[in-house]
């Protein structure tokens, strides 16, 4: 079945309220005559299509949520506008008992005959370590701001800030008794680890040995979810949100962390036998499983701050499919960076954002959102959204078909 989303541009907030209290029968959208319709006297018909998407947020808060302001509503019908069956949130503060998270869920589905569910286990951000991890001198759990959060297990100023939570809508099906969390998987543990010197010149240790038994890899979490598409093919999305490489010093000890989380799901693809998850399993991926690695990386193969350039070395690896890169033509201008290029998935100009699936998944398409023109169906405007300082980004995978 094909189904059509509200618009975005102008007017979509005061639209989606108004499907929260009525639920409408939508006209079809050129997206449906698109992809959904075959040719005439039903000779010919595209096979079906899904829609895989990662969306950095901006450090979205609950109350954010409850009170579901213009920026979240706006957010929720951009989700809904692009069709996706699986949105992967950065940077959505994560709470104990999942309220915000069912509630968005909610409404993503709210007006459709779409269910969403959704998965957001513990982050290591906020977490507080009890060890003074940024050497300032203080580790205080009592502490707030940069202080507190400087001596988390990932950077966070109060427990589950700039968490992830996936999406799934109910055209897709997850296995959850089979996913893989790998949060509290120890830095150390990493073969040839980037770990960081105690200066610039690279000479002795930044942790201490208590500490180094205590540092965690992953700054959120590392995930691997498989799910099973609408063709019966099962693929694990491979999600994380690495450090930033910077806001630190000269031992650069985000870049290295940065470097190390990706390369973490390059051994992970390749099968690592040294990889260990948070529930005692051991080892990668299975050989030729069909996945997507998604998320804010952090990280630019051609610009940017990162070490020894670990987004090029994804884009690199054979079993990647780096052949189509999502791309936007809307015009913008980055902070100290000049004019955004047309892979820039940040505002100030760097490709950081990725849905980069298994080379044996084929791609018919995808984008950059910065605004409407970047949706199939949607009334051009060259405006780029405010909801984030991140751009949407999307690939769209072609079921039933090899290759």
């Amino acid at each position: 079945m094909c189904r059509a989303y509200p618009p975005l541009g102008s007017g979509a907030t005061a639209r989606y309220r108004q499907g929260m209290k009525t639920r409408i029968a939508l006209p079809l959208s050129m997206l449906c005559l698109l992809f959904c319709a075959g040719a005439s006297g039903g000779e010919t018909t595209y096979p079906p299509i899904v829609r895989i998407m990662t969306f950095n947020i901006e450090d979205l808060r609950p109350e954010q949520i409850t009170q579901q302001d213009d920026r979240v509503l706006e957010a929720v019908d951009l989700i809904r506008a692009t069709g996706a069956s699986v949105v992967l949130i950065n940077e959505m503060a994560r709470t104990e008992n999942g309220r915000h998270a069912a509630l968005f869920a909610q409404m993503l589905g709210d007006g459709t005959d779409w269910t969403w569910t959704y998965y957001a286990p513990p982050s290591n951000t906020g977490e507080h370590s009890g060890m003074d991890l940024d050497n300032n001198g203080t580790q205080s759990p009592d502490d707030d701001g940069r202080a507190y959060g400087g001596d988390s297990f990932g950077y966070g100023e109060f427990p589950g800030q700039y968490a992830m939570c996936l999406f799934v809508r109910s055209d897709a099906e997850v296995f959850w008794d089979d996913i893989r969390t790998f949060r509290t998987f120890k830095w150390k543990d990493m073969p040839g680890a980037m770990l960081p010197p105690a200066d610039g010149e690279g000479t002795g240790s930044w942790f201490s040995d208590e500490e180094l038994g205590a540092v965690r890899l992953s700054s959120k979490s590392h995930w691997d979810v498989p799910v099973r598409l609408a063709d019966g093919r099962v693929v694990h999305l491979l999600c994380a949100h690495p450090s930033p490489p910077g806001f630190d010093g000269p031992e650069d000890r985000n870049g290295r962390r940065n470097h190390d989380e990706i390369r973490f799901w390059l051994e992970y693809i390749d099968g690592a036998e040294w990889i260990v998850d948070d529930a005692g399993g051991s080892g990668g991926l299975d050989p030729g499983a069909s996945f997507i690695v998604m998320g804010d990386l952090n990280a630019d193969p051609i610009d940017g701050d990162g070490r020894e350039n670990p987004a090029k070395k994804l884009l690199d690896h054979p079993r990647v499919n780096a052949g189509f890169a999502p791309t936007s033509e809307i015009p913008g201008t980055s902070r100290g960076r000049g004019a955004w290029e047309e892979t820039d998935t940040a505002a100030w100009g760097l490709r950081v954002d990725y849905v980069q699936p298994s080379i044996d998944l084929p791609v018919r398409g995808g984008g950059v959102i910065r605004g409407s023109a970047d949706i199939p169906g949607r009334e051009p405007q060259n405006q780029a959204y405010g909801v984030s300082d991140h751009f949407p980004v999307w690939v769209e995978l072609e079921l039933g078909t090899d290759r």
